[in-house]
């Protein structure tokens, strides 16, 4: 089978050359004389010949004038359809044949087949012009430039019969597997071989009688291919912002969608399918008669609406409630404009999927996941293309992973996915998208023209247009009952830098997610115990602004300045929202007496606080999801121990928990003991680490791979003094320098906690440097713990696998923990707006800042504010509570006047420790009130949740989806105190609907 395969790759190429002709080396530019020189080809990193030009280079302009030839390899052209194939790598480009204009592209659209001639005579003549702007981040190049010759009227065309050989080739394996004789096959490669081998037979007037007569013979396979269904689906994958923002992305939005509409004219198989809630509003307010066209187009079945959320969204970084919301507003906008929920979830460009979403799609109600993403890993192939992802808690949803974007219809891209499909799988069908996509584009007529031209090939599969949604419910509703389940996060082996570039988005994010959580909460009191009016179209204003901002090429930090101009824009409108609502105190407040302290978390809490004139402040015990007077509550002064002494170039931090050394020479965290073990916690000082991080095309998204191998020198101490030293608190302030930047760390520790807080200030002015910040412990682990949203995940430390290698860096969401064992020591290290961690067995470390140039140029060059903590503990995470701990970091206690009265209320309690609540909301139909907890330990747990009278009096209480449809209806407990239980399995995710 081996050589037959070499045979018939080299009979192939023989065919190919019959009808192909690179025109590449003709092209002409003018140079500082105005003399025409012709261009020389240059091979480029796949060893291809191309023509190349400078980053940034414009007005390019080059032409040649091209004459169809009588003969072209022995055949004659006249008759021949002509077309010429470009391929591009350029911001801009424009095409131009005779002095018309016929084609324009970009990097997105970066390839056309344009039609020269139908009926091509001999000497006819054509002027070839292409006008191109190389890119702003890479060389320009020309990257493919021929002309095709086709042979309709003959009795073989030798360019469609190379293909038709490359289907039949490509599925070899299958036919093997299937026991489909291949002596036909070979047959015709031995006849194909030695009708090249002679001259006499190429030049003379029947070859292509006789390719005929050889390909009839190969006929014979078609029974067997038209068992194979390709359904068709035109797609335009389009960024909302990217290396272009919103106000292009609209006008892209228009001309595609447009586009896809007047198609549907003259080709009625066109099936169009777009996600994305929010690009449907923008046609409705600015395109009204254009979106009405669409709200049509999908009643009659020939647009799909599909992924059902606002935007699509990044899939580590966002909160299971931010991403639980962009399903209920996407969802809620398809209902109401179109009459439709989508069924089918859609994220085909997203860097990596987190373990809880499994449960989250479906407990929103979708039937099935598409992505692609993870085709583009770096290091190990996925193994599955259509397979059961099994979440965090167990749930399953059905996965399909569609073929790349931005294809066409060519036939042997094709091929090879479905092979590669029913060689894992044996499963014979497939959908397959199609049109340009990023910057918009859709399908064309070419495509489709072609696509018509191959379902009559009797050596292609059948092909149909659907939508994906039929095709994958009628798919999953004939699975093998061996498809494979995989028990994991979807993590993508590329792109490990979007966990940290940008961090100043990540930062507001982080931020908005709390305080758009808590003014929704805070809403819900003030409507419920004083009839505040509440704030339901300004809430949605608000989500949907974080939820824009969440989309996959603006929070991971990967678009260009203008984007995030607009981002900065969207944040400061949420914030404005969020304080409007909550009527923060005012900054210049310094009296405490009616000053009430807000918890919006469901467990009773303390925590530090230190007002406008400097004073501190111990908040004891304010109560669960509710509030006490500050005076009922502060603490001025303690005789708890708590001390700060400097001895041997040593600084000491101390209270009864911890010591802390700082060393007075570098400034570094030299060592904690951890008093309750007796116990040295670091093997080696904490410091921050710096690494020469450059060298990726990808340059915002990648880490260099190798960038350990690339240390910097140390920061050095530029300054370290006492900065507090009260019976509450003591800190020191250390200001580091590494060449142009300046790190300021104040390290505290407090009387009355268990744990080490950073508050870090940062003037970052490096460039492709990458900067962590590591702890090494004192200990060995095998795997380390990550929050995820909703959930935690544990990765091995060890490397075992290759594919826990390739995860040397990951993501996580508030915190990330190394523990020796079930008893014994750990360490956890919680932050207020990082995501992005690496771990080895005695090692953790978060990542900090990167600085790229590309997209964005000088991107996070500037000031930078964060607070990481260090939480030394026996037991595991769960012992030392480092989830509620993580919660308290990111949501601190308010502080404000409000018109309820009362010295110390609680409003909701959940009596399982482990339970967290995600929102207190109204219901979008505003019929009740929403109550969304979930079990954040991976233990189930039975919990009583009462709800205070003075709140709300519960009538009934039902279970419901995340769409807040309703499931079941809850008892309550008894009469007198109204309150309900319920049973969570772990990691499990409810919400309640409360009358």
């Amino acid at each position: 089978m081996v050589d037959s395969v070499k045979n018939l790759t080299q009979v192939i190429s023989q065919l190919r050359s019959r009808s192909h002709l690179s025109i590449l080396s003709n092209w002409q530019r003018q140079d500082q004389y105005g003399e025409w020189k012709t261009l020389l080809t240059v091979n480029s990193k796949q060893n291809k010949p191309i023509l190349s030009f400078l980053p940034r280079e414009e007005n390019i302009y080059i032409k040649q004038v091209w004459q169809v030839p009588a003969m072209y390899v022995g055949l004659p052209t006249l008759g021949t359809t002509i077309r010429l194939n470009l391929i591009w790598w350029a911001d801009i480009c424009e095409v131009w044949v005779n002095g018309e204009k016929v084609q324009e592209g970009d990097l997105f659209d970066q390839k056309c087949r344009l039609l020269l001639a139908k009926n091509a005579k001999a000497n006819q003549e054509f002027i070839l012009e292409i006008k191109l702007n190389s890119t702003k981040h890479d060389i320009g190049a020309l990257q493919l430039s021929e002309i095709v010759f086709e042979y309709p009227h003959q009795p073989c065309d030798p360019d469609k019969f190379a293909t038709e050989l490359e289907i039949l080739q490509t599925y070899i394996p299958i036919f093997v597997k299937h026991q489909i004789d291949l002596l036909p096959l070979e047959t015709a490669t031995d006849c194909l071989i030695s009708l090249f081998s002679k001259s006499e037979s190429i030049y003379s007037d029947n070859f292509l009688a006789q390719l005929a007569a050889i390909r009839e013979s190969l006929l014979q396979y078609s029974d067997f291919l038209k068992q194979r269904q390709i359904y068709i689906l035109g797609n335009s994958h389009i960024d909302v912002a990217w290396l272009w923002a919103i106000a292009e992305t609209k006008n892209a939005m228009q001309r595609t969608f447009m586009s896809a509409l007047n198609l549907q004219n003259n080709y009625p198989e066109l099936i169009f399918n777009q996600s994305t809630a929010v690009s449907y509003q923008w046609m409705e307010q600015e395109y009204p008669e254009l979106f009405s066209r669409i709200q049509s187009a999908v009643a009659e079945g020939k647009w799909e609406l599909i992924g059902g959320m606002w935007v699509e969204p990044d899939g580590n970084l966002p909160s299971g409630e931010a991403l639980i919301r962009q399903i209920l507003y996407g969802q809620q906008y398809f209902r109401s404009q179109f009459q439709k929920e989508v069924k089918i979830a859609w994220l085909p460009d997203t860097f990596g999927f987190h373990w809880q979403m499994p449960q989250i799609l479906l407990k929103s109600g979708f039937e099935a996941f598409v992505t692609q993403k993870l085709l583009w890993n770096d290091r190990n192939k996925f193994p599955h293309q259509i397979f059961w992802w099994e979440g965090v808690d167990g749930s399953r949803i059905f996965t399909y992973f569609s073929n790349e974007l931005g294809q066409g219809l060519e036939p042997i891209a094709i091929t090879k996915y479905l092979a590669t499909q029913e060689a894992k799988h044996h499963i014979s069908e497939t959908v397959w998208l199609y049109g340009v996509g990023d910057h918009g584009g859709g399908p064309t007529a070419d495509m489709l023209d072609l696509g018509r031209e191959w379902i009559d090939s009797p050596l292609f599969f059948k092909m149909q247009p659907s939508t994906l949604e039929n095709f994958l419910l009628n798919l999953k509703g004939k699975l093998p009952a061996d498809l494979p389940v995989w028990r994991d996060e979807l993590y993508l082996e590329f792109h490990r830098g979007t966990f940290t570039t940008k961090a100043d988005q990540k930062h507001q994010n982080r931020q908005m997610e709390v305080l758009l959580g808590n003014a929704e909460k805070w809403s819900a009191i003030a409507y419920l115990t004083s009839q505040i009016p509440y704030p339901q179209a300004n809430l949605e204003t608000a989500w949907q602004g974080l939820l824009l901002n969440q989309f996959h090429d603006i929070l991971p930090g990967t678009s260009i300045p203008e984007v995030f101009t607009d981002a900065d824009r969207t944040w400061a409108e949420v914030r404005e929202i969020c304080d409007r609502i909550l009527d923060p105190v005012n900054a210049s407040y310094q009296q405490t007496s009616c000053l009430q302290a807000w918890n919006f978390l469901n467990w009773q809490r303390s925590q530090l606080v230190r007002l406008t004139d400097n004073s501190l402040y111990w908040l004891e015990n304010i109560p669960s999801f509710g509030f006490a007077e500050l005076e009922t509550v502060a603490i001025r002064e303690t005789n708890q121990p708590l001390s700060i002494t400097s001895e041997n170039d040593k600084f000491y931090l101390e209270n009864i928990y911890l010591r802390v050394e700082i060393d007075a020479k570098t400034g570094v965290i030299s060592q904690i003991f951890d008093k309750r073990s007796q116990k040295n916690i670091l093997q080696s000082p904490s410091e921050l680490q710096f690494f020469e991080d450059k060298g990726q095309y990808w340059d915002a998204w990648n880490i260099d791979p190798n960038y350990e191998t690339k240390q910097l020198e140390s920061a050095s101490l530029s300054s370290i003094k006492i900065l507090d030293n009260s019976s509450l608190s003591v800190s020191i302030q250390v200001i580091q320098k590494f060449h142009n930047s300046t790190f300021i760390q104040e390290i505290q520790l407090t009387a009355f906690e268990q744990f080490i807080t950073i508050n870090s200030f940062v003037d970052w002015q490096e460039e492709h440097t990458l900067v962590k910040v590591n702890f090494p412990v004192n200990w060995q682990a095998s795997y380390a713990t990550y929050e995820i949203p909703m959930g935690t995940i544990q990765r091995s430390t060890l490397g075992e696998t290759p594919e826990d290698q390739a995860k040397w860096e990951v993501p996580a969401q508030y915190w990330a923990d190394i523990s020796s064992g079930h008893d014994a020591l750990g360490l956890a290290v919680i932050n207020d707006s990082k995501y992005g961690y690496d771990a080895k067995p005695d090692c953790l470390r978060l990542s900090l800042l990167r600085s790229p140039n590309w997209p964005s140029p000088n991107s996070d060059r500037g000031l930078h504010q964060f607070t990481y903590r260090l939480v030394p503990h026996q037991g595991d995470w769960r012992k030392a509570n480092i989830v509620q701990l993580a919660q308290e970091l990111n949501n601190p206690v308010i502080l404000k006047h409000s018109s309820i009265q009362g010295n110390y209320r609680s409003f909701i309690n959940i009596s399982a420790p482990n339970i967290i609540l995600s929102a207190f909301k109204r219901s979008q139909d505003q019929s009740g009130w929403i109550i969304r907890l979930y079990e954040s330990h991976g233990q189930s747990a039975e919990t009583n949740i009462e709800i205070s009278s003075q709140l709300l009096q519960i009538s009934n209480v039902w279970e419901c989806d995340l769409m807040e449809r309703k499931n079941n209806l809850i008892s309550l407990v008894n009469n007198k105190n109204r309150y309900f239980k319920a049973i969570f399995l772990p990691y499990e995710i409810k919400t309640f609907l409360v009358l």
